[in-house]
């Protein structure tokens, strides 16, 4: 699995790009707005379907959400399952137990 670009990202509004917050990368290059990541349309295509541009937007959003809070969740889920394999078992508890190891499983890139 490749590396991902570092985070903090933010969803740029004005150009529809979701970008890195590090500038520092680029100093000096005059209106350097951070490392595009994505970008969700082209200027033409937003011309011939403004109507999508909503539902893109709000998935721009969603995946800065999630991307910038990806090592939280998955340290939780660590704690989680650390928690749940030194508890004296219940029938339920295994249950979550496996399903918070194959969420990390995939979120790690290990499946």
């Amino acid at each position: 699995m490749s590396n991902h670009t570092p985070g903090k990202w933010i969803y740029e509004p004005s150009d529809m790009t979701i970008r890195t917050m590090d500038f520092s990368s680029n100093a000096g290059m005059g209106d350097y707005k951070g490392v595009i990541i994505a970008e969700l349309d082209s200027p033409e295509w937003r011309k011939i379907r403004p109507d999508s541009i909503p539902e893109k937007e709000a998935n721009a959003r969603f995946i800065v959400t999630a991307c910038n809070n990806f090592e939280e969740m998955r340290h939780a889920l660590e704690m989680v399952v650390r928690d749940l394999d030194n508890r004296q078992l219940q029938s339920g508890t295994i249950c979550v137990r496996e399903i918070a190891r194959d969420v990390l499983t995939r979120i790690e890139g290990r499946e």
